[in-house]
Formats: structure tokens, C-alpha cells, sequence
């Protein structure tokens, strides 16, 4: 079962109260009973063991029967030491929720949309909605995959703040068949223990767009011999970064 994330406010003592979205996961979805016992995060990111004591029509009430003295660490986290910012471009459809999600299972810190010169062209209007979806899918796949914090879909930046301000150890831009290798640049880096990665959109990143991050420190690298479509890079190429540095 996944774990859940509970506010400071709902817990009273060794009480925790849980209502809304996780309520109803927990006794539509899970049909959970009393006696049952469940996983709690915290917001210090302590894992608290518990047991159900009360299913009501709009709460569960859990009895705290064990916390852990520190907090608790995502697999990932732990194997590589390593702050994984992913900036992604916007895609069309439902492909970013897609991205959005797995980047999360995956174990990244945090996710940048930006916009580049090829990216859709409405974001603005439509942006606190998506923000608002792409952070409760964060959540959803933070419980699943059983991280100890909820990663953070950030605010869309343009393509030269990200490029301009990131202060990142490694900054990767992918640049499908130009660069050096990932994996001789990872090599390369191995003292580095924060990292960027900046995704295009469907066509890629402008000439313009690369040689500016180019400017700025960021690195043009290359990641095999086919051309990946914008979702599968981003998911590859987080891979295969968190795969070098838990081994």
C-alpha cells in the first residue's frame, strides 16, 4: 500500500485525522477497515506507522503506534546524494502529466516547465489549472512510489530565466546526436552533487536556445543513435543519470 502525506494540524497527540482526497482513496479504493495499519509522512518527513481505530462518513482517525526517530529517506535519495533538477519544455495533450508522474517515481527533487521558442504557444492562460493537475499528479506518484516528500511541479519559467539562473554543479542540456557522451560526462563529474537537466519540446531546442545555454555553462550532450520523442528523453535520460550515481 502507498503511504500518505498528513498536515502537522491533523495530528493531535498520537492521533491523526485524515479526510478529503486520501479519505476517499483509503475506503473507496482500499477499503480499509479498522484494525488496518497504514503508512503516515509527515511534514518533518517522518514515517509514522499507525493503525486504524475509526472509519467515519468524512474521517478516519489512525492511532499513532510507531514514529521514526529521523527522517525517513527515498531509495534514490539515499544511493546517490544527489539534487536532480529536471527542467521540461511544455508538451501538447496529456504528455507532460505523463512525464510529470514518472519523472517523480523515477526520484527527481523537482520539476521547471519552461517554454521555449517551439513550445505550444497558450500556457499563460491555462497555467494555475495545470499547475494545479501536474502537482496533485506529483502527489499521487510521491505516495505511490513511496518517496518521503511531495515533489514540487514549480511555477512555468521562460527558457532564458532557466538557462540564466540555474546554479546547479552539472547542467545537461539534451542535444540528441552533438556533445559528448552522458555517460563520459557523468564520469567526468562524479564530485558534483547537484545536477540539471533541461528537456526540449517535440522540435527540439532552436539553435539559438542551445548555443545561448552553451554560453551559460550548460553542457550539450548526446544520448544514443535514434531521435527520442521529448517524453521518452526526459525519462531516459533521468534514468540513466540516477542509475550512474547509485552505482
Amino acid at each position: 500500500m502507498p503511504h500518505f502525506f498528513i498536515n502537522r494540524s491533523d495530528i493531535s497527540g498520537d492521533i491523526c485525522v485524515i479526510g478529503g482526497d486520501d479519505f476517499h482513496h483509503l475506503t473507496r479504493v482500499r477499503r480499509v477497515k479498522v484494525g488496518q495499519k497504514i503508512s503516515l509522512i509527515g511534514e518533518d518527513k517522518k514515517k509514522m506507522s499507525c493503525e486504524i481505530i475509526e472509519v467515519g462518513r468524512e474521517r478516519i482517525r489512525a492511532k499513532i503506534l510507531f514514529a521514526d526517530p529521523g527522517p525517513g529517506t527515498f531509495p534514490a535519495d539515499e544511493k546517490t546524494g544527489l539534487d536532480f533538477t529536471v527542467y521540461m519544455s511544455l508538451l501538447k495533450g496529456k504528455k507532460f502529466d505523463v512525464v510529470v508522474q514518472k519523472l517523480v517515481e523515477l526520484g527527481v527533487s523537482r520539476i521547471i516547465p519552461i517554454v521555449t521558442e517551439r513550445s505550444i504557444p497558450d500556457y499563460e492562460e491555462k497555467e494555475k489549472n495545470r499547475l494545479d493537475r501536474w502537482n496533485r499528479i506529483a502527489l499521487e506518484a510521491a505516495k505511490q512510489s513511496l518517496r518521503n516528500t511531495v515533489i514540487p511541479v514549480e511555477h512555468i519559467m521562460s527558457f532564458r530565466d532557466a538557462a540564466d539562473n540555474d546554479a546547479s554543479d552539472m547542467k545537461i542540456i539534451a542535444n540528441p546526436g552533438k556533445g559528448q557522451s552522458i555517460r563520459s560526462y557523468l564520469e567526468e563529474h562524479r564530485e558534483g552533487r547537484s545536477i540539471s537537466l533541461m528537456i526540449g519540446p517535440e522540435g527540439g531546442f532552436s539553435p539559438a536556445e542551445t548555443e545561448s545555454a552553451e554560453s551559460r555553462n550548460w553542457q550539450s550532450l548526446q544520448f544514443g543513435f535514434t531521435q527520442l520523442r521529448a517524453e521518452t528523453a526526459a525519462l531516459v535520460l533521468a534514468s540513466i543519470i540516477i542509475y550512474e550515481w547509485s552505482i
